[in-house]
């Protein structure tokens, strides 16, 4: 059996994500593997496409959310990555699910 060495992490910005961080930490320790989370949610744009028609100030604001909602995933993967030096943050933007589904042809 091959043994994974790089594990991507899907994280979002729900209530699993210490407990996904937790799970990939100690899979990571098991196989002396690192992994690296990275951010995975569909975009509000993609989810409401009719927003762009209601202008500027409503894409505007779904924009917001969004990077909101990035930004409180990422202090959720701090706080619980802080003691698990296996564990990095990919910090790559692009349209989700498909820059992540890039990243995973490239990971174990």
């Amino acid at each position: 059996m091959r043994t994974p060495k790089s594990i991507l992490l899907h994280l979002d910005n729900s209530e699993h994500t210490q407990r996904r961080v937790q799970v990939a930490s100690d899979v990571a320790d098991a196989f002396d593997a690192h992994v690296t989370a990275q951010y995975c949610v569909t975009s509000s744009m993609q989810l409401y496409p009719m927003s762009v028609t209601s202008g500027a100030v409503a894409a505007a604001m779904l924009e917001d959310i969004d990077d909101e909602r990035r930004r409180n995933a990422q202090a959720a993967f701090a706080v619980a990555a802080s003691a698990r030096p296996r564990l990095k943050w990919s910090d790559e933007k692009g349209v989700a699910p498909w820059n992540f589904w890039q990243r995973a042809l490239y990971c174990d």
